[in-house]
């Protein structure tokens, strides 16, 4: 099955998703993915911003026009309100996003399409309950000031938060490299900060907007030195 790359999995928690685990409602949708060749399933349940989240992945013969309007047309059967282009979440340009909500019973269903150069479209789909939000636990590194669209996500071993900001690479760096030196952090190396056993991890990239950055920051455990 063709590798889901890290990025979008942090971007697919962060959407408005829902998700089904032992003690919810099941959902009133039911995926519906025509000539699968391939499924990855993703055990337990994620938090993004303190909603249960779980997700799976299957790659579809299908390319990615066409599973896009299949999919589409299901949402519409089964009655969810789809939101216009201009507010569906823009992830780039060769990945499509597909989102659609079921008001009545607090329910998103988002599903990423990333075309394969094979002409098989990969397929992610993910489920979460809103109304199950929770307050999600306290910061494992602080945050960038002025960060605009913080998003917090909790996979298996490894927490992130993820924003955009207006400022510099070298600003950015420069801040964690203040704030985790006076946490008893020691840099590895560049955006690398470790204490014991922990092993925090700063990553800047240009933003879609002139100026800003998209910043992913990740805390994992990390082997002996």
């Amino acid at each position: 099955m063709t590798p889901i790359s890290a990025p979008l999995l942090v971007l697919l928690l962060g959407a408005p998703l829902l998700g089904i685990d032992a003690g919810l409602r099941p959902p009133r949708y039911a995926w519906d993915i025509p000539d699968i060749v391939s499924t990855v399933e993703v055990p337990g349940v994620q938090m993004a911003d303190g909603i249960p989240v779980r997700f799976h992945a299957v790659v579809t013969k299908w390319k990615l026009d066409d599973i896009a309007r299949h999919i589409t047309r299901s949402f519409a059967a089964a009655k969810l309100y789809i939101p216009p282009p201009q507010h569906q979440l823009d992830v780039g340009e060769r990945v499509a996003q597909l989102t659609a909500l079921d008001w009545e019973s607090g329910t998103s269903y988002t599903a990423i399409l990333q075309p394969n150069p094979d002409g098989s479209t990969t397929v992610i789909m993910g489920q979460a309950y809103l109304s199950q939000k929770a307050a999600p636990p306290p910061d494992f590194a602080p945050i960038f000031p002025g960060a605009t669209g913080v998003v917090r996500t909790n996979v298996e071993s490894m927490r992130a938060i993820t924003y955009a900001a207006k400022a510099s690479e070298k600003d950015v760096f420069d801040f964690y490299r203040a704030v985790m030196g006076k946490a008893g952090y020691q840099e590895e190396s560049p955006g690398a900060f470790r204490r014991g056993s922990e092993l925090i991890a700063v990553q800047a990239k240009s933003g879609e907007k002139k100026g800003e950055l998209s910043v992913l920051v990740t805390s994992r455990a990390a082997p002996p030195q």
